[in-house]
């Protein structure tokens, strides 16, 4: 085994299977944004501060291991929120298809090293970092090639090695299992995703928004 995927090993492994934290009952999945039922929030094991706040899911279900998902199966939203300043999330990651399609989010949690949801595994073809406004085809961003992504055997996530350093900020990982656990406690959650579920077809927003959701227990 490489020492590249021993690393992504064990930061998948930091993530403990017996009590995800967080369950947000959004109905629908996104590219970074809400969760299906069946997936909780990792904020307490991986993410802070709480304004800070990526969008990553685990799977809470046994009997529905992530890779048998898949990110046609989910409708990416970004319910109400308003659009989010230029520059406050710095660490959002754009997964891209070979297109230059935005397909799903994640967060850069090193300077190489991209955490996302599993089920987009197949969906991407590249990373691309310090986006803003993802229509903008003058707009300056990295973009980055993948050199491995590794999921994790029982949650809807996965690492993403990149093929080279961004010099862009990354997310602080919170090393405080005991936060968040107050109900109701205010999350922000950042993306790109569909602002209007009740359209047949979807409008996916074109410039980062953030939204606040509330903390549930699970």
């Amino acid at each position: 085994m490489s020492s590249t995927h021993s690393f992504l090993i064990s930061i998948l492994t930091y993530v403990n299977p017996i009590s995800p934290t967080l369950a947000l009952s959004y109905p629908m999945m996104v590219s970074i944004g809400s969760a299906s039922r069946s997936y909780c929030f990792m904020a307490v094991m991986l993410l802070s501060p709480l304004s800070h706040f990526p969008a990553v899911f685990a799977s809470t279900s046994a009997n529905d291991p992530p890779s048998s998902h898949d990110v046609s199966t989910h409708r990416r939203a970004i319910i109400g929120g308003t659009i989010a300043p230029r520059g406050k999330f710095p660490y959002v990651a754009s997964l891209v298809s070979a297109s230059g399609a935005h397909q799903c989010g994640g967060s850069l949690i090193a300077n190489d090293i991209v955490l996302s949801a599993a089920h987009c595994y197949s969906a991407f073809r590249k990373v691309e970092l310090g986006r803003y406004n993802i229509d903008d085809e003058d707009e300056e961003f990295e973009s980055y090639f993948v050199r491995e992504k590794v999921r994790h055997p029982l949650f809807d996530l996965m690492l993403i090695k990149l093929d080279g350093v961004s010099s862009l900020p990354s997310i602080r990982l919170n090393d405080d299992a005991g936060a968040p656990n107050v109900d109701g406690a205010s999350l922000v959650v950042v993306g790109w995703g569909d602002v209007d579920p009740s359209a047949y077809v979807q409008q996916l927003a074109d410039e980062l928004r953030e939204v606040e959701v509330k903390y549930v227990p699970n």
